[in-house]
């Protein structure tokens, strides 16, 4: 722990209408000990801040302190041989991605945002498209190091001490702060993936075509329109992808991130403000049209697309959301057993 005389005075205060807190940035784990020092000899709680794309504004922390661990952004290191990879919380999975994605490296449990912290992945245990198949963000990780609130720092292994490694992963920060993490990356044999796009005219149509594809797909996903009732409840789309060993695409193969310049930025998000009053309606008309434009699709052989830009959400995704959505949104996911899944999400659409 630091000396007496080394804590960090609580000066910055942010107030917002979900939490009213001290914000402070940490760069290193000295500033970690000394932010955590003064939370402990005034009697504050801390909670980890990543990017902050969670569901439900997670990493609040009212009356308290929010450690803001971006600045933590080294990649400590990358074996290209064998695709092992160490970095500090704060580093984004863009940044991964662009470091690995030269040597034909993948991540292999993404979510639908590269903006997120791998802090913030391991954090929350993520998942992405292929959940069914690799499981979610922590079956990657090979260590960890975690800073205690006693400040003790460990260094935790899934073999070694297997309950304290699997706690830490998707503990939200509660536990501790995770100050480097280890994941083991997937090699690709190219940036493409061939997508299939299927309809279902209900929700036993969409698990059913689940049933066919989860075999021979490496992602798996189902859009509903959730505005449909009666015989079409649970009507949507069913979206399965096979990564490609090779193929002919628009663009490099490995491509990369295409930033949005401000114009597209600001486009999208006038567009989105100018649509919020018929915001409803607006939705159920889009959800019909994408449906049926979905069910005319009848390509056999799939369309071949760029990994990247499959995974990810365009960057101008963002500027539109908060736009059209200024107060956020309520979400409900369900986890479900198998079995039970197609009665519980009935009663969920009803």
């Amino acid at each position: 722990m630091t000396p007496p005389g080394k804590q960090v005075e609580l000066t910055n205060w942010s107030k917002s209408a979900n939490s009213a807190c001290y914000m402070h940035e940490a760069g290193d784990v000295a500033s970690l000990l000394q932010i955590m020092e003064t939370a402990q000899a005034q009697g504050l709680s801390v909670i980890p801040h990543g990017a902050g794309h969670s569901y439900t504004d997670a990493a609040l922390n009212t009356g308290g302190i929010v450690i803001d661990v971006t600045p933590m952004r080294r990649i400590l290191l990358w074996d290209a041989t064998q695709g092992i990879m160490r970095v500090e919380p704060g580093v984004s999975l863009q940044e991964i991605t662009e470091a690995v994605w030269k040597d034909g490296w993948w991540l292999a449990i993404s979510p639908s945002t590269a903006r997120v912290t791998v802090g913030g992945c391991a954090a929350m245990n993520v998942n992405g498209r292929n959940a069914w198949k690799c499981g979610p963000f922590g079956s990657i990780i090979t260590s960890m190091d975690v800073l205690f609130a006693t400040g003790e720092t460990r260094t935790l292994m899934p073999k070694q001490e297997p309950q304290l490694f699997h706690a830490f992963i998707g503990s939200m920060g509660l536990l501790g702060i995770i100050i480097s993490i280890t994941i083991q990356l997937q090699r690709v044999g190219s940036g493409y993936v061939s997508v299939h796009r299927r309809s279902a005219a209900g929700l036993d149509g969409i698990f059913s075509l689940f049933a066919e594809e989860e075999q021979s797909s490496d992602f798996l996903e189902a859009w509903l329109d959730g505005f449909a009732s009666g015989n079409q409840l649970g009507r949507g789309l069913v979206t399965s992808a096979v990564q490609a060993g090779h193929g002919q695409a628009g663009g490099p193969p490995f491509s990369t991130f295409a930033s949005p310049c401000r114009l597209e930025e600001t486009v999208v998000s006038l567009a989105a403000g100018l649509a919020r009053p018929v915001l409803p309606p607006a939705v159920q008309m889009a959800n019909r049209v994408n449906y049926w434009l979905g069910a005319g699709s009848r390509s056999r052989n799939g369309q071949l697309r760029g990994l990247i830009p499959y995974t990810y959400w365009p960057g101008a995704f963002f500027s539109g959301y908060h736009a059209l959505l200024p107060q956020g949104v309520e979400t409900f996911q369900a986890f479900v057993p198998q079995q039970a899944a197609p009665l519980i999400f009935k009663q969920v659409l009803l």
